[in-house]
């Protein structure tokens, strides 16, 4: 798993950059992992990327899977 932005927060001990490893049970989803296992509010997430593919919190994951979350993001032009 690997969290962006303003995410980083909820994992302060982990090195900028480095995906940190995750144990969720069988049949278990993007979902689950995010609220259950890392203790993410549902409103926090706005883009998931399985494997380097966007995604739903219903997707179940699969052993190896490589999950990175986005937050919702603002600016630009």
């Amino acid at each position: 798993v690997k969290l962006y932005a303003s995410l980083r927060r909820f994992a302060p001990d982990q090195p900028l950059g480095e995906p940190m490893t995750c144990h969720v049970p069988e049949g278990a989803t993007v979902e689950h992992l995010m609220t259950e296992v890392l203790g993410l509010p549902r409103d926090v997430v706005a883009i998931i990327l399985v494997n380097g593919m966007r995604s739903e919190p219903q997707r179940l994951l699969s052993l190896g899977d490589e999950v990175v979350l986005f937050p919702p993001m603002a600016g630009g032009r």
